[in-house]
This record gives C-alpha cells, structure tokens and sequence, in this order.
C-alpha cells in the first residue's frame, strides 16, 4: 500500500481531527526555538563566526555533517527567517507525528476509536530511558525522524519493505542515532522470520536492504569526508576511565544504567502497563485477529531487551566507548510510542466489555479507565504505579471477582500513600472528573431516549470534560519537555515568531551581536540555577549573539560526549569557575573581579554577562531588567 493508498483509506474528516489534536498539544507543550543548533546553522552561512570558541572545531566539524538537518536548514535559511522556517517546521513534524501514530494504531487493531485515545495520550510527550522523549518542543531533526520511521514501522507491519527502509534511510540521513536501532530490530524480525517468507517477499527484502543502502550512502560519503568522529577513544579498547567520569557527570542518563533510577521510576509503569496490556490481548485471543503484527511487536520486545543487556554489559561492566555513544536505547522512544498504542486497546477494550457488567464491576472498571487515562495522560508515573495492581485485576477470570477486589484495595491503598503532592493530588481529581463522566454517559445511555435533551446532554458533556481535560491539565501537569509550566502564559510557552515577546536574554544576545567584534569573547551563566528568573537562561548565548564565549554546561557538556578533548577542556574551564556538578551551577554568581581577571588573561575574555543584582568594578557596557553585562578591562 502506497502513501495515497493510506491516505485515501483515511477520512477527511479523520484527518481533521488529527490535524486539531496536534494543535492541542502545541497548545499544551508549548514550543520553543531551538538554540542548541542555531550556532551550527550559524556557522554553515558564516564560516568565519566563533573564532577563538570552545567548540569552535566542533562546530566545524561532527557538529554538521552527521545529519543533512543541518546542511539543509542552513540551506534554506539564507532565503526565509529561521525563526519562521523552524516554527512552521516544528508544526508540520508535530502534526505528522499524530498522524504517525494514528495510522499505526489503525493498522494494529483495525479500530480508529482506538487510535484516537493512542494519540490523545500522547498529547503530553512522554520519557523513557536516556531522557528521550516522545516528541519534543522544538523543532529538532530527532523528531522528523520519528516521524519517518513510524511510517516505515506501518510499511513493515504490511510487508511493503522497500518503502519501510526507504524511510528508514531518510530517518538515518536525519538522525543516526535514532534510527540505527530501529534498523537492528528490522533486521532481527526478518532475520527470524526469513524462512518463513514467500520467495516473492524475499527478493523484496534484499531488494529494501539495496535501498536502504542507496539511501544512506550519500550521509556515509559525506560523513567519512571528514576528519571528525562520533567518537574519538580507540574503537576496540575501553572506554578512557577519565571521559567517561566526566560524561557520567554531565549526561548520566545517557551512558550509564546506574543512574538512570529517576527515569526506571518513571518509565516502569509504561512498560509494566504495556506488558499487561498484551497478556490481555492474548488471553481474550484476540491477538489471533492479526496475529502477524503482534508478534512483530513480541519480537520488538525481545529486541528492546536484548538491547538493555548489550547495553548494561558495554557501559558498567566492560565500558566500551562506541556503544555508549551510539545509545541503542533511544529506541525507547518507538516502544513508548507502542505501549501508549497497546495500552489505549487495552482500555477501549475494557470499556466495550464493561457495557454488559453489572453495576460494580462496571464502576470498578470505569474507575480503572478513568484513573489510568489521568495518569498516562499528565504522565503522573506515581499514581500509574498506585493502578497496576487495578489493571492487574482486569487479568482475573470472572470466578476470581474477590481477587479483584483484594487488587482494587490495593490500589486505594497505594493512591493514599503515593499522592503525596500537589501534581498527585491534581492527578486523582483529574481522573475522578473521568470517571464521573463516564457513569455520566452511561446513565444517559442506559435511558436509550433518543430525544433531543438526551442529545444536548451528551453534547453538553462533551464540552465540559473536554474543559476539564484542557484546565485540569492546565492547573495539575507538571513541567513539560519545553521547560514551561501549563500554568505559564500562552507568549511564553508557545513562542511565536515575530508575535512573542523578546526574552531579556535574547536581548542581551542582540545587543551583544550589533554592539561587539566578531571576536570578542564573553563570559556567560553555564546554565539555569536557583533563583533565576528565566528558565535555562544560560543556554545557547551563541545562538543569537553569533559571538564566542567561554563555555556552558549543558550544550557544551553534549559536544563533549563525541569527543574527548573538548570534554576535558570543558570540563577543566567549569572547574575554574568553581563548578563540578549541576548542583554547583549557582556559584557562577560568586565571581569576583580577580577570578575574572584571571579568566581574562587565560582566555581574553571581553565581557561577562551576569544576573542582577551583581556589582563588580567594571564598566557597565549594557544592561536590562534582568541582566548587567561588564566590559572586562
């Protein structure tokens, strides 16, 4: 089936409905530029920018051609503003990523109903291991290659292999990270599968292989051109004790399974959630309706955990630098998207199963949909802990009711001691608001008085839980992957080109650009810290100001992970401005006149950007409401 066959197959009115949903979650994501590549971008159209910087050469080099993203965008940009360009980008990833993961639902279960709820609890992206996310709130290249590859699992899942990995090497020429490994599980079902396909299907998969490779080629040559690496250790030895301390240190998540307690916490009832969702499946044999695609995804499963072996083995037990740096993990990403699929026909199911039940299994039941949906939706992975033990229960044979039951109290019991805060708290009312509106529309059912009351009841309802879906996220979500609360105006969250209102340190930024050589070096917050104003204030001072600067922690920290040099230089400037961890981010504030004397003889620093209040003797050369910037003489 082509792309115009999936497209046909699909109503307009369908459509529509996805398209408004992924203006629902621009809405509550919210979207903001992204400054880590702009200096990249920057750096294409402007070769002589950032002299003297410390990712100067990287910039130059592995920063650009690991993805065509950053070819093309800087390609682009020099004809449209790239502020409008990334926010109309941004929208068109989003809105495919809905419809990515609406054809895909469809195509497993054959129920668009279905399908829906997968996209609408995806409103709010949701993390997994190494901190990925579902999608985020930025226009980055990671995004438009899940985009690509949902549409190549869809492909797969109906043998059509050649446009599956013709996708893929698109998703591979926009971001290998994300796609290798998806490539690992395509190779891994067929493998097993191989001999069990016709002949016909088999020259298909040698000839998909073929495309692939064509596809891919053209990133090969223009990667290998280079002198730079993903990785700059040996390839066969293990990986240097002191990068990887530093790496440890800066993105743990994203090397080492010993600190990823925060996100197992926080992912394991996804998976748990989804591993129950497909014990149901099987148990109402209702796996055998497309029994093919399901045990694609079993395979997935077998995948992903071989995966986390490989990846356990290579990074705590013999640390092996080239693994750690491919993170085969960030398939998380896809098998998120999956298990929030799998979960949605688990509750549908329950639901359409729950029209015949007497009264208190029903309620029970009602109360199991309503408070996973809560949960899963705002991604309150305490209280989605607190309901395995509910959905567990919907497991019991119709004879084990008391067991049932015993699981339900359970999950009472854990709600009371998990809800804890306000967020949870929030989230328990949220569902409760469901659930009432789900005995709501059941009462209005069971009356089966077609009137026109009945019906302005029912449309009634609609509006108002959809208000209680829009406010209760508004007032219970927590912050999102754009770092702005729902609670934060609409300007500040969704930021609008030409229409948002200038941040105090974009201004600086713009200040700095007009009013400063080329090569003057500035001094800047390593990152966000307790007490500022702005979220991640020091993040991307390159991006606008197209000037050099002494370093950051975040961004900075990133580059290091590909190469060892930068890492230590980076790591040893943030030690002489007395930082070691994010917890040491706040002592930036302590400078004092003689450490950046010191800083200004070692580096020629020009200027130093600072939060206000900050006095230090010398010539004030800008300030705003929020920032003071120092001439360093």
């Amino acid at each position: 089936m082509g792309w115009t066959q999936i497209l046909s197959n699909t109503k307009f009115k369908e459509i529509g409905v996805i398209i408004l949903l992924a203006a629902f979650a621009l809405f509550l994501g919210g979207y903001g530029e992204n400054t880590w590549y702009l200096p990249i971008i920057n750096k294409l159209n402007n070769p002589n920018l950032y002299p003297n910087d410390l990712i100067s050469t990287f910039l130059s080099g592995n920063g650009n051609n690991t993805s065509f993203f950053y070819v093309i965008v800087a390609f682009i940009t020099r004809y449209i503003d790239i502020a409008m360009f990334s926010f109309i980008g941004y929208i068109i990833t989003l809105i495919f990523f809905c419809l990515g993961v609406f054809y895909l639902a469809r195509t497993i279960f054959k129920n668009s109903n279905i399908a829906y709820l997968a996209v609408i609890l995806l409103l709010i992206p949701k993390m997994g291991l190494t901190g990925g996310h579902t999608f985020s709130a930025e226009f980055v290249y990671r995004d438009i290659s899940i985009d690509l590859i949902l549409f190549a699992v869809i492909f797969f899942l109906k043998s059509r292999y050649i446009f599956s990995f013709l996708l893929l090497g698109l998703a591979f020429d926009f971001h290998i990270l994300t796609a290798l490994p998806v490539l690992g599980f395509f190779l891994f079902d067929l493998i097993f599968r191989y001999w069990k396909l016709d002949t016909s299907h088999r020259k298909q998969m040698i000839i998909s292989l073929f495309v692939f490779a064509l596809v891919i080629t053209p990133m090969i040559f223009f990667y290998s051109g280079s002198s730079s690496s993903l990785f700059s250790g040996s390839f066969f030895s293990r990986a240097d004790p002191q990068w990887l301390s530093i790496m440890q240190e800066r993105a743990s998540h994203l090397l080492s399974p010993r600190t990823w307690t925060d996100q197992i916490s926080a992912y394991a009832p996804l998976l748990i959630l989804t591993i129950i969702s497909g014990i149901y499946l099987v148990l109402k044999k209702e796996h055998l309706a497309n029994l093919k695609v399901h045990k694609t995804f079993l395979n997935l499963f077998y995948v992903f955990l071989i995966y986390v072996v490989i990846e356990v083995i290579f990074t705590e037990i013999i640390p092996w630098e080239p693994l750690m740096v491919l993170r085969i993990l960030t398939i998380n990403s896809i098998t998120n998207i999956i298990g929030i699929i799998y979960i949605s026909y688990f509750l549908f199911d329950i639901y359409s199963n729950s029209q015949n039940e007497k009264m208190i299994p029903k309620y029970l039941n009602y109360l199991l949909i309503a408070g996973l949906f809560a949960s899963l939706f705002l991604y309150d992975f305490k209280i989605a802990w607190a309901l395995i033990p509910m959905a567990l229960a919907s497991l019991a044979p119709p004879n084990k009711r008391p067991i049932s039951y015993i699981l339900y109290l359970v999950s009472i019991g854990l709600l009371i001691y998990l809800a804890d805060n306000k967020q949870s708290y929030g989230t328990v009312i949220f569902g409760f608001c469901w659930f009432i509106a789900l005995i709501a529309i059941d009462y209005i059912k069971q009356r089966k008085i077609l009137t026109l009351l009945s019906r302005a009841a029912l449309i009634g309802l609609t509006i108002v839980m959809f208000m209680v879906l829009l406010f209760g996220t508004l007032i219970f979500s927590s912050h999102l992957s754009s770092g702005h609360s729902l609670t934060d105006s609409l300007m500040e969250r969704v930021n609008i080109p030409y229409i948002t209102p200038t941040t105090q340190y974009k201004d600086v930024q713009l200040w700095a650009k007009t009013h400063t050589n080329i090569s003057d070096i500035f001094l800047v917050p390593p990152e966000a810290y307790p007490g500022d104003e702005l979220i991640h204030i020091g993040g991307g001072f390159r991006s606008y100001s197209e000037r050099p600067i002494y370093g950051e922690w975040g961004r900075d920290g990133d580059f290091g992970y590909f190469n060892h040099g930068l890492a230590y230089e980076w790591y040893s400037r943030m030690n002489e401005l007395d930082i070691y961890t994010s917890e040491d981010l706040w002592k930036y504030t302590l400078l004092d006149e003689k450490k950046i004397k010191e800083l200004q003889k070692k580096y020629d620093i020009d200027y130093a950007v600072f939060v206000k209040p900050k006095q230090l003797n010398f010539p004030v050369a800008y300030e705003n409401e929020l920032f003071i910037v120092y001439k360093i003489m």
